[in-house]
């Protein structure tokens, strides 16, 4: 076998042994003398505690982007390792109206939530402890858009108003109470609650719908594949979607896949070009790991306002000018950065989707791989493109700032909220991306 195919299960090999275990089945609960005593905890500043781990999660948004906030209610399935009284999860800038914690074949008992740090840090104070074993914390809650675009926010573009989710990487606990770190991968099962008219987005397909009140529409999605919950997504809005041919099936993989592009109201029609190319680019990245796309749908998703791009599972999220082209006339920059991001977005859903890293030290193993692909697959995709050529100019620069008394490794301790924010510079993305270029050529 050609090293070219071993590569990947190389690459998967060493992620895999990055990436977080299965959960274990949780100890069957026992009750708890009245006198037992749980010992008091400060406020993690780096990692939650590792002996409360969340095994699914049941969320209801109900999200109006004409309005200034939103509201939900989440149920989180939990194993406990040992009795507590209290839970530390995360929760930035929410209010909660309501939580309660249950442990098996006990009645609900009442918690008191409490934001106990600025980087979003909670407290669930249950009003007794709780055995070892399953339970399900219950909050509902309410809390404002994003001013700054991170967590859930609204954007307002010719006269209509969106709601958009930027999550990665410590902005889930804007939108809603969860364990946001990325070793916690379960799955989710998700409805948004939304004006009749808008469109309503998330990471599965719509598997059903209900009129709620007047004015609002229920959306129920199919139960997520595990995810972090920095890759949870929405978009609601008078959206245009342009409903494409399905993807075709291929060796790897042996389904069709649903394919659309999603736009401001209005531009659809400007994703001419992104919706007739992405399926050759998914084509070679699918080809080269032998391995189908992991997910139920892929939605590309421009986004008023937005830098960048987002590889959520399922609805990918792009700045607009990287998907609205103007089709064959768009100048060969627009159509190159369209095709480089777009790979490097769908690199993700192996490189940082499928394997997760344990936590922020290793996001080179998540950013570093989607570089290199990235520019693997443009290269087989359309060569005139110069992907390679492109890459070594990145590697240039990388080694540019490599050379500076600043410069740090590739993989460095993350232990704070700066530290996380930290990591996603050039060092991790092109110079990480360029040592994985040398182990290849090495190969």
């Amino acid at each position: 076998m050609p090293f070219r195919r071993l590569l990947p299960l190389i690459i998967a090999t060493l992620l895999t042994a990055c990436s977080s275990p299965a959960a274990p089945p949780p100890p069957a609960p026992t009750a708890l003398p009245p006198s037992v005593a749980v010992p008091s905890e400060d406020p993690p500043l780096g990692r939650l505690p590792s002996d409360v781990r969340p095994t699914a999660y049941r969320l209801a948004m109900t999200i109006d982007p004409k309005r200034d906030g939103f509201t939900g209610v989440v149920d989180i399935d939990v194993a406990l390792e040992r009795p507590r009284d209290v839970i530390w999860l995360h929760g930035n800038g929410l209010t909660a109206t309501e939580a309660t914690v249950t442990a098996a074949g006990v009645a609900p008992l009442e918690a008191t939530y409490e934001q106990v740090t600025a980087g979003g840090v909670a407290r669930l104070r249950i009003e007794k402890p709780i055995p070892a074993g399953p339970a399900t914390i219950h909050i509902a809650f309410s809390g404002p858009y994003d001013k700054r675009l991170n967590g859930l926010y609204k954007v307002t573009t010719q006269g209509d108003d969106y709601a958009f989710t930027q999550m990665e990487p410590v902005w889930t606990r804007k939108a809603f109470p969860c364990f946001d770190e990325p070793a916690f991968k379960t799955p989710w099962t998700v409805s948004i609650t939304a004006p009749k008219g808008d469109v309503a987005i998330a990471n599965t397909r719509e598997i059903g719908k209900e009129v709620v009140g007047a004015d609002l529409i229920r959306h129920d999605y199919a139960t997520t594949e595990p995810l972090p919950s920095y890759l949870i997504a929405f978009a609601v809005g008078p959206l245009d979607v342009v409903d494409a041919p399905p993807i075709p099936p291929n060796e790897a993989r042996k389904r069709p896949l649903p394919f659309r592009g999603v736009a401001a109201r209005g531009r659809g029609d400007e994703l001419a070009f992104a919706l007739q190319h992405t399926p050759g680019i998914l084509a070679e990245l699918e080809k080269y790991f032998a391995i189908g796309y992991p997910y139920d749908k892929l939605d590309i998703i421009a986004v008023p306002d937005k830098g960048g791009a987002m590889e959520n599972p399922g609805a990918v999220t792009f700045r607009e000018w990287l998907l609205l082209l103007d089709g064959d006339e768009a100048p060969t920059d627009h159509k190159r950065a369209f095709a480089y991001v777009m790979a490097h977005e769908l690199a993700h859903q192996w490189f940082g989707n499928l394997v997760t890293m344990p936590w922020w030290d290793d996001i080179w193993l998540n950013e570093a791989f989607a570089t290199w692909m990235g520019h693997r697959a443009v290269e087989m995709w359309d060569p005139s493109y110069q992907a390679s050529v492109r890459q070594l100019e990145g590697v240039y620069r990388a080694m540019g700032a490599d050379s500076l008394v600043s410069a740090r490794q590739i993989r460095q301790p993350v232990n704070d909220e700066d530290g996380i924010h930290n990591a996603f510079d050039f060092i991790t993305y092109r110079k990480g991306g360029g040592v994985l270029g040398m182990f290849e050529r090495w190969m």
